[in-house]
């Protein structure tokens, strides 16, 4: 499909995340492929031309392995902006109580 349509760039926001198409981009159906935004690391396909990413992820000095072309953005790779108005900051029950910090993961176990 991707092919038949003629798409000349396709640009891949999942990675190595749950329910991704890397097995459809090992079949290169477009002459450039691109990721972004959902896994910042190597996809580990050669098929894959570019990574967009940033000098904090993949610093200039020391890029790491990736089988794709580094193209840094200016700041981050990651589209972010704060609330204008975040809530107040305060102290967690463990921290009052114990003078510690609680640690919590809301992530998928499989990858804890």
């Amino acid at each position: 499909m991707i092919h038949n349509d003629g798409i000349e760039v396709l640009v891949e926001l999942t990675g190595h995340t749950g329910n991704n198409r890397l097995a459809m981009l090992a079949r290169k159906p477009a002459p450039v492929i691109v990721t972004w935004m959902g896994y910042p690391h190597t996809t580990g396909l050669t098929r894959v031309d570019y990574r967009i990413s940033d000098e904090h992820v993949d610093p200039t000095a020391a890029p790491g392995l990736t089988t794709e072309k580094l193209v840094y953005l200016p700041d981050c790779f990651l589209c972010y902006t704060p609330p204008p108005e975040p809530p107040v900051v305060s102290l967690t029950v463990a921290q009052e109580t114990y003078g510690a910090v609680t640690f919590g993961c809301f992530n998928n176990l499989a990858k804890v």
